[in-house]
């Protein structure tokens, strides 16, 4: 009687550490998101995403440079198809290719165009958030797979946001009304 008692009290926690150990090994964990500030296109103008896929990136993260896709007001800023509008070749083009490698895709938009911000640099925000919302509303509509889009750029930097001055609050104002209005 002693024997079978001792195998019933051994066989609970094996039974226990082996249930463990098939949970723990059905399925790997998962790690961190792996993110990249990459290139959409190679420098031969291939596509990068054979190496992407190489180095397990989840989300690739690229800019849109406000400024350069809309150099003239537009006359429908929230239609994509406006004719002012110049939407970057390799944008769309890892914006297309990006959901066949299971990798998301992330757009920073940032630099007003003069027209927006009355002829200053293209750091300076636009006089009115409404602007950047509109182009916000047709880029997204342009890229309709795009669930990520970060708001401008370290906006704490004057070098990447104006109107920024040391101790004011004129630039976080600024930025909040950009945010506000996305």
């Amino acid at each position: 009687m002693r024997a079978s008692t001792s195998a019933a009290s051994l066989a609970g926690p094996a039974l226990a550490i082996a249930a463990l150990l098939l949970v723990l090994g059905s399925s790997p964990a998962r790690g961190a998101e792996k993110a990249l500030w990459g290139p959409a296109v190679l420098p031969g103008g291939g596509s990068p995403f054979a190496l992407y896929d190489e180095l397990g990136i989840d989300t690739l993260q690229l800019s849109l440079n406000w400024a350069s896709v809309a150099p003239v007001r537009p006359a429908d800023p929230t239609d994509p198809s406006d004719p002012a509008y110049r939407w970057p070749a390799d944008v769309t083009a890892a914006v297309t290719e990006a959901p066949s490698h299971a990798i998301s895709v992330s757009l920073l938009v940032a630099n007003a165009p003069p027209w927006a911000n009355g002829n200053r640099p293209a750091i300076h925000a636009p006089g009115d958030p409404r602007d950047y919302a509109d182009f916000l509303t047709a880029a997204a509509r342009r890229y309709g797979g795009v669930r990520r889009w970060m708001i401008w750029g370290e906006p704490n930097r004057d070098d990447r946001f104006q109107p920024n001055a040391a101790n004011a609050a004129t630039g976080p104002r600024a930025y909040a009304a950009l945010l506000d209005a996305a």
